[in-house]
């Protein structure tokens, strides 16, 4: 049944790969086409930037450089690259439900692997590995670490040099896959503090040296591959972290984004399994174990529980702004890790209460699970068919390629998929893939200058769900406002009459809401 699944899963992403750009760009988001046409850039010659203008480094390494190699022997052709692009999720996809499946299958058996599989095929998990990012190769790299710590004992032994030292390698990837991994690298370390007070049975200072040993061996090739990346972006732009980093992140100003629990409820309840797992291992230790009898599986999944929660910390007391449903990729390693405790729970209670036995909730679970991942694929499907906003991008970059020249500059906010199809230049104005030169600019109030300086001919824009007289055309001028999410202060402000649009698309819906493209030629 396993394999069947899999089968059935792979086939229809495949077809998906290669179905028309009308298709494909309501599965691909936005923030993809920052990787792609930084990545057209970079093989030809210009070097890591979006816009040909302005260097980046907007974007986590590791998906970069696994699409390189896309982009260079397809010559750079937009249509053809994405589907690669789409293909090589596929793949990896491939990879990330083997690993879980032999995880799962080899400690707790067939009908467990079933449902994690049918776990992971829900649409908020699955979409991970197609959206055009980084998140199907985190989670892969995850597994990965998971697999390779279950087979050398990592955290239930001391382990040998070698081994400890080749987990620290898969570890400095995990972090290049996705630089807000440092709190798995963080969580590892707590766990291994930890053990300094639980391990009882073996004398302290044996203890502590145990402690630096490993964690001197794990953070030593963490060190020797992130360090290169960090001292590029320090020399490059001034800052070792990322500009999209920057300008998401609040610390070490705290606040407290209490929406995220509402908007990306999937991965809130995840958060709150994690706390309710460590607290479970805390009062009912003996009760974990005769689960798991497996220390290492036990261990893991304490370290996922852990990255979990310091992740979901950071993010609901610092992470200001732009958090996407990406930004929790990792959350469904820990949930597919304690999924066989999960129905072992369910199943006890169905037999106290229902009298039903284990084997035949197994077999229902599976099938309920199996049948509402595939309702909730197809409602999915659905939707990002009616979702037009990329395919109207799509649209626009086209006709910007036909009726602008060449040396044009346009700005926009969502540059991605303009940037990438209409061949022309394109500033992206919240900064994500720009650099820290903008955020000075909008420091000074600066915006219009900013325009001025980088030859922007054209300013384009679609976020008009409250301008009810935008969208009907019926406007005499528009007021931007730019804002820097740096400094968290307004940047400057563009008026833009009627008068010089120069394309206006049909009204369409953005995720429920109806809204218009336009562009305008900038007068000074």
């Amino acid at each position: 049944m396993f394999l069947i699944i899999l089968a059935v899963v792979l086939l229809m992403r495949l077809i998906f790969s290669w179905l028309d750009m009308s298709f494909i760009l309501g599965r691909i988001v936005d923030d993809a086409f920052y990787y792609f046409q930084t990545a057209r850039n970079i093989v030809k010659g210009l070097g890591s930037t979006f816009d040909g203008i302005n260097p980046t480094n907007g974007y986590h390494p590791l998906w970069m450089l696994c699409i390189l190699p896309i982009f260079y022997f397809t010559k750079s052709s937009p249509e053809l690259s994405i589907h690669f692009v789409m293909t090589l999720q596929v793949v990896i996809l491939a990879g990330i439900i083997l690993l879980f499946g032999k995880i799962i299958y080899e400690k707790f058996g067939k009908a467990y692997a079933v449902i994690a599989l049918a776990i992971f095929i829900w649409p908020r998990f699955l979409s991970q590995t197609e959206y055009g990012l980084e998140a199907g190769l985190l989670i892969f790299l995850l597994f990965v670490t998971v697999y390779f710590s279950l087979k050398s004992k990592i955290f239930s032994s001391y382990a040998g040099f070698r081994q400890n030292f080749l987990f620290g390698i898969i570890l400095g990837f995990v972090f290049l896959a996705r630089l807000d991994s440092i709190f798995l690298i963080a969580a590892i370390a707590v766990y291994l503090f930890l053990q300094i007070f639980i391990q009882s049975n073996i004398e302290i200072q044996k203890r502590i040296n145990i402690f630096f040993k490993k964690s001197f061996t794990l953070a030593l090739p963490v060190i020797l591959i992130a360090f290169p990346y960090l001292t590029y972006n320090y020399l490059k732009f001034g800052h070792i972290v990322t500009i999209s980093g920057s300008l998401k992140h609040s610390f070490p100003v705290p606040h407290f984004f209490k929406e995220y629990f509402f908007e990306f409820k999937e991965f809130s309840i995840i958060f709150f399994l994690a706390l309710f797992f460590l607290i479970f291992i805390l009062l009912r230790k003996d009760s974990y174990i005769s689960f798991c009898e497996d220390n290492e599986y036990s261990a893991i999944s304490t370290i996922f529980a852990l990255y979990v929660i310091l992740h979901f910390a950071d993010t609901i007391f610092f992470m200001k702004w732009a958090v996407f449903r990406w930004h929790f990729a990792g959350y469904v390693v820990f949930l597919i890790l304690i999924s066989p405790l999960i129905v072992d729970f369910l199943s006890e209670a169905s037999k106290k209460m229902l009298k039903i036995e284990k084997k035949v909730f197994l077999t229902f679970l599976s099938f309920a699970f199996l049948v509402g991942a595939i309702l909730s694929q197809m409602i999915s499907v659905s939707r990002g068919m009616e979702n037009k906003f990329q395919y109207n991008v799509y649209e626009e970059a086209l006709w910007v390629k036909d009726n602008t020249k060449k040396e044009d500059v346009l700005m926009i906010e969502d540059a991605g998929i303009l940037g990438y199809f209409s061949d022309r230049r394109v500033v992206n104005i919240d900064g994500v893939i720009n650099n820290f030169e903008l955020q000075e600019y909008f420091k000074e109030g600066k915006f219009v200058q900013y325009i001025k300086d980088k030859g922007i001919k054209y300013f384009a824009h679609h976020a008009f769900w409250n301008s009810p007289t935008v969208r009907e055309g019926t406007y005499k001028s528009y007021l931007f406002r730019s804002f820097s999410h740096l400094y968290d202060k307004w940047g400057g402000d563009l008026v833009l009459e009627k008068k010089d649009e120069i394309y206006r698309s049909k009204e369409y819906n953005h995720f429920g809401d109806k809204t218009v493209f336009i562009i305008w030629k900038i007068n000074y």
